[in-house]
């Protein structure tokens, strides 16, 4: 039986994973002088990332939005530390973080299932081990509503590129369900 939770997970992993070149290519090109709703505009504008896919660009930039803008002064750290080029490691490990305080079953799946495998010693995960935890999320009722098993394969997937590309965790993950 599920039972409910007053925070669900979602499913918006599913729509934006890590974004990691896009992420920085718009705070590089941050125009300080420009409101918020200036920049985004002007980033579609522009065309700064590239995509043909206006969809695409709506989904990036909510999702930029929950993680990267907080209005305050850590907005112009992240932004600043982009544009003077400090390390990708660094950067990248930052961005992480916001991440998944943005997104709660990332931060989940990390410091509960990822840090149970590494205090077990196992050092190695399949999409298969991980799209049945996040099925068991579901089952217990963590999540919006319950999933199907594509979701659930979909949002395990993505949060494994995800850790991958933020370099929390190594290797590929497989397209197959």
């Amino acid at each position: 039986m599920a039972t409910t939770n007053s925070n669900p997970f979602t499913s918006k992993i599913i729509r934006a994973p890590a974004l990691l070149n896009d992420t920085k290519i718009f705070l590089s090109n941050w125009n300080e002088s420009l409101s918020v709703d200036e920049n985004i505009n002007k980033a579609i504008e522009e065309n700064i990332f590239g995509r043909p896919a206006r969809s695409y660009v709506k989904q990036f930039l909510a999702a930029f939005k929950e993680r990267y803008l907080f209005g305050d002064e850590r907005d112009k750290a992240l932004r600043t530390l982009v544009r003077e080029g400090h390390d990708d490691t660094v950067i990248n490990r930052i961005l992480y973080y916001h991440t998944a305080q943005a997104d709660p079953i990332i931060y989940e799946f990390v410091t509960e299932y990822l840090f149970d495998l590494h205090r077990r010693g196992e050092s190695y995960l399949t999409t298969k081990e991980a799209q049945r935890y996040i099925r068991e999320l579901s089952n217990e009722g963590k999540t919006t509503k319950e999933w199907t098993d594509n979701v659930c394969n979909r949002v395990a997937r993505n949060i494994l590129t995800t850790l991958r590309d933020f370099m929390i965790l190594e290797g590929t993950v497989n397209r197959t369900s």
